[in-house]
């Protein structure tokens, strides 16, 4: 079995990064097909916890769960102000190190999830009902959206998100 096994920085209770991305593996990838791709997450309750031994643990658990299957690790980030904020770039550019490190595959969200798919910024009271709001929404995957989602540069807005699922999913007819 395939597993994909998405380490997010929201939370176990608010889970908005879960939403999203879920809303993009319904929409966009023939999951009935790949019947054989189980979809875990891990919250790290905030991005700088991407190295915390509790988050580490529970990676470990699932692919402990699925020792005979293929294990896909996927962090996932907000860039936030990687383009002017120094620390944020440092920030990035260490926990891409790690992923690289740890052969882990990372998705990016510039500047935050909120943006890529709401195009606005959301204050953190309202993240929540905004994601349920975006994920009960039919989503049009024009050649735009396709194209943000598909972006190789942290750009404002645009995401590498379809770009690492392509490598492990099939795509909707």
């Amino acid at each position: 079995m395939k597993q994909l096994i998405f380490v997010v920085e929201t939370n176990k209770v608010v889970k908005t990064d879960e939403i999203y991305i879920k809303s993009i593996l319904n929409s966009y990838y023939d999951l009935k097909k790949n019947n054989n791709v189980k979809v875990q997450f891990v919250y790290m309750n905030g991005k700088t916890k991407y190295q915390n031994k509790k988050v580490i643990r529970e990676i470990n658990h699932f692919v402990t769960e699925n020792k005979n299957g293929d294990n896909i690790v996927i962090y996932c980030f907000d860039t936030d102000r990687i383009d002017n904020d120094a620390d944020e770039k440092k920030f990035f550019d260490s926990a891409m190190s790690y992923c690289k490190m740890k052969n882990y595959e990372l998705i990016w969200f510039c500047y935050t999830i909120e943006n890529v798919f709401l195009g606005k910024i959301v204050k953190d009271k309202e993240k929540r009902k905004e994601s349920i709001t975006y994920a009960k929404k039919e989503i049009e995957f024009d050649e735009t959206f396709i194209n943000n989602l598909s972006a190789t540069t942290q750009t404002e807005c645009k995401s590498n998100i379809l770009s690492i699922l392509n490598k492990y999913l099939s795509k909707n007819k």
